[in-house]
């Protein structure tokens, strides 16, 4: 699954499960996600963590499940960035 076929998803939460899994840390190429720990940035049409368009298919649909069991649970992981503070 491409980042870019995904449905629509809650931009917190999105960001949230990205910063809970480390994705900004491990593969975003903005360096402000790297050097803050957590998700700061997303794509103006698509409203997904930026950092997703540098996984694969496999670690897509790894990041779906979780996100998916975050939505079903109605939690929402602690984070330490807010897509409010996203430029």
């Amino acid at each position: 699954m491409s980042y870019l076929m995904l449905p629509p998803l809650d931009l917190d939460l999105a960001h949230r499960t990205a910063d809970l899994l480390r994705i900004p840390h491990l593969v975003c190429r903005k360096r402000s996600c790297r050097r803050a720990g957590f998700c700061k940035w997303y794509g103006e049409t698509t409203k997904l963590p930026y950092c997703l368009r540098n996984l694969d298919m496999d670690q897509v649909s790894l990041f779906m499940l979780r996100y998916e069991e975050l939505q079903a649970a109605g939690t929402r992981p602690a984070s330490a960035g807010s897509p409010s503070q996203a430029p």
